[in-house]
């Protein structure tokens, strides 16, 4: 079964901040020292007890994404990994990026786009950067933004000395609408940052980790309920 697939084939909109219907963004709420796309975003060192490089991590908001089938609206991360002089290949397998909504579970990515080939799984070599898109289903209970106040990325890259993971919480702010044309608040992505695609060819019967082990009957199924994360 296909897990890549012709970016041509996949549009993706920013709802979040969009023209007059801008109502929200979303910001780290730890280490938010960077940028990543004009977005304020949280950077690591990594591996933090010697760092050989970086990881910045931002979100875009809630984004439509659409292919041949109807648009379904997703949490939408990037992540850039920069590998500036480790002893070897950094490696980031984008099904295990997790997103997770308090009182709803985690969710492993519906879809990801790159900057590099290869994916599911991307290499970083020492002296490169890539830039990662990843896309989560919402969970039952939200429809957009106005149901999300907050969300968390657990992200993990296998550096050539060891797994590093890290979480990062993200809160929703209020932003100003523009009223008229597209200004700063405007955005659209087109195919996504990167031209390489991939999806899982699983969801939504993705099988998650999470304890206890409850699958949703809802609209995204993706997800899997329980009480908050421990």
């Amino acid at each position: 079964m296909r897990s890549v697939i012709d970016w041509r084939w996949l549009g993706v909109s920013l709802l979040a901040l969009a023209g007059c219907a801008t109502e929200y963004l979303y910001r780290p709420a730890e280490n938010a020292n960077a940028t990543v796309g004009g977005r304020l975003a949280a950077r690591y060192a990594i591996p933090p007890e010697q760092p050989r490089g970086e990881v910045r991590v931002a979100s875009f908001g809630i984004a439509e994404l659409q292919s041949e089938g109807a648009p379904t609206r997703t949490m939408h991360v990037r992540m850039i990994v920069e590998n500036n002089n480790g002893r070897g290949p950094w490696y980031l397998d984008t099904r295990e990026q997790l997103g997770i909504v308090p009182e709803e579970g985690q969710v492993r990515p519906s879809a990801a786009s790159a900057d590099v080939g290869g994916l599911p799984i991307v290499r970083v070599d020492p002296g490169d950067a890539r830039t990662i898109d990843l896309f989560y289903p919402l969970p039952p209970s939200a429809e957009g933004a106005s149901d999300l106040p907050q969300f968390d990325l657990l992200w993990r890259v296998q550096t050539d000395t060891r797994l590093v993971s890290e979480r990062v919480p993200f809160d929703r702010f209020r932003v100003e609408p523009e009223v008229v044309g597209g200004g700063p608040n405007a955005s659209f992505i087109g195919p996504g940052y990167g031209p390489y695609w991939w999806y899982d060819p699983l969801y939504p019967s993705t099988m998650f980790l999470h304890r206890p082990m409850v699958q949703t009957s809802g609209q995204q199924p993706g997800f899997i309920t329980s009480p908050r994360w421990r």
